[in-house]
């Protein structure tokens, strides 16, 4: 390393180990270097200097997760095995509650303005929702077997499966009542004891009195003839086209309507990377990002965020490391990592961006290059944990772009390379290059 004048000056200094000999896996993240007068120095993976090599090691220890604990290698398999099984984009317009799904003169329109009239909106306005986002409340008259299905698919994803299904079961289907003289069914009302005047009914406080209440109409008028369920649920739209006899439009089916696809390599390839520079995840918490790419090239994932402690059905359990919400976060900042010219040169997303600087349905992390599309790959596939998500036009070529990128063998470029040869710029800690205008996950 060449001696910088300036470096002698103002290098940190830790107190001695209050515990003890120090992980072996902190020496990673430190590199020792020779100055002229024969001393060492010691500088950490994000540029801090150290006259000791234990103060370095606190400083690693501190900042940057255990990889034993982190496990990339699981984190980059897992990644390769998450796919989304309806990959595509559908028109937000047809979720909105005056569109009719059957009449497309009732589509692509604005809302009507004071002559009565519905203009088409303009295309350029329009945002795109993932297949499984889309849904609406749609009416519909059940016969007794539709029923016992919509039943069962409400119950299916509650957190109390069986108290859902029984309670709707009570609701629609009902156990069968007494009936009075002329035939139609009543109940039994049963007043609490001690809410009622005393009497002999309830002299030892065992049971209120009881009076016949009817007629008694659980679920529209009492008839004789068979039952119908009206019924308003939210449903899939491309699941409803499947019932109107179109089955290729069915979610999940084979017919590659919309296409099963796999995570993006973007994202993979960027963590794959780290781990062959041998480099470490920085370890954090800041209340605002559950992960970060940064000005000096590293990724970073906010602890208090990746533990959890409720499992799945939301029961409280000991704090443990939600490798879902990990694999998720650390693939979203792989794909940043991948992004710029300046750190990957020819081979840097960017490139292959259609419109890198699409700003259009923005939160206030979006005004990094690709946000949008970012977000919506992350709802596509991690959809318990972001939902929602649309995009315009512009991010929707966003996302294809990204999808389909490749870490291929990049074309020279002047960055200090041989021709024929893509090198990155060495970031030197000591005089770091300008940060990035991005913000974290």
């Amino acid at each position: 390393m060449p001696v910088v004048p300036e470096l002698s000056q103002g290098i940190g200094s830790l107190s001695s180990n209050p515990y003890g000999e120090y992980p072996e896996w902190t020496k990673q993240g430190v590199k020792e270097y020779k100055l002229e007068d024969g001393r060492s120095i010691y500088i950490t993976q994000d540029g801090e200097d150290f006259w000791g090599m234990e103060d370095a090691q606190e400083h690693i220890l501190q900042r940057y997760w255990d990889p034993a604990e982190l496990d990339m290698p699981q984190v980059i398999k897992d990644l390769e095995g998450t796919n989304v099984k309806d990959y595509g984009a559908l028109p937000s317009y047809l979720l909105d509650k005056n569109v009719d799904l059957m009449d497309s003169s009732t589509w692509n329109t604005a809302p009507e303005n004071v002559h009565g009239v519905t203009p088409p909106l303009n295309p350029d306005d329009s945002t795109y929702v993932a297949p499984a986002d889309a849904e609406k409340m749609i009416f519909s008259n059940m016969n007794e077997l539709e029923a016992l299905d919509y039943i069962e698919r409400e119950a299916k994803d509650h957190h109390d499966p069986e108290f859902l299904r029984e309670h709707l079961m009570d609701i629609m289907f009902p156990k069968p009542l007494p009936t009075n003289e002329e035939g139609m069914p009543y109940q039994w009302k049963t007043f609490p004891a001690g809410e009622i005047d005393p009497g002999p009914w309830n002299a030892m406080g065992k049971e209120g009195y009881r009076y016949k209440d009817y007629p008694y109409q659980p679920f529209g008028p009492w008839t004789h003839h068979e039952r119908t369920f009206p019924v308003n649920e939210y449903e899939n739209i491309l699941d409803f086209y499947a019932r109107q006899g179109n089955p290729e439009l069915k979610r999940g089916s084979s017919t590659g309507f919309f296409p099963t696809k796999y995570y993006p390599q973007a994202g993979i390839d960027a963590l794959q990377d780290i781990l062959d520079k041998g480099n470490l995840f920085q370890r954090y918490t800041d209340k605002g990002s559950a992960g970060h790419y940064t000005w000096d090239d590293q990724i970073g994932f906010d602890w208090m965020d990746m533990y959890d402690t409720y499992d799945e059905k939301m029961r409280k359990v000991p704090p443990y490391l939600n490798r879902q919400f990990l694999n998720e976060v650390a693939g979203h900042e792989g794909i940043h990592y991948n992004m710029y010219p300046h750190v990957r040169g020819s081979k840097a997303i960017e490139h292959s961006l259609p419109y890198p600087e699409n700003a259009f349905n923005q939160n206030k992390w979006q005004k990094a290059m690709g946000h949008p599309a970012m977000h919506y790959i992350d709802n596509l596939f991690f959809p318990s944990t972001r939902q929602d998500v649309s995009v315009n036009k512009e991010g929707w070529d966003n996302v294809q772009a990204i999808m389909n990128w490749e870490p291929s063998t990049p074309t020279p470029v002047q960055m200090g390379g041989n021709l024929g040869e893509f090198s990155s710029p060495k970031i030197d800690p000591v005089a770091p290059p300008q940060p990035n205008p991005h913000g974290g996950w």
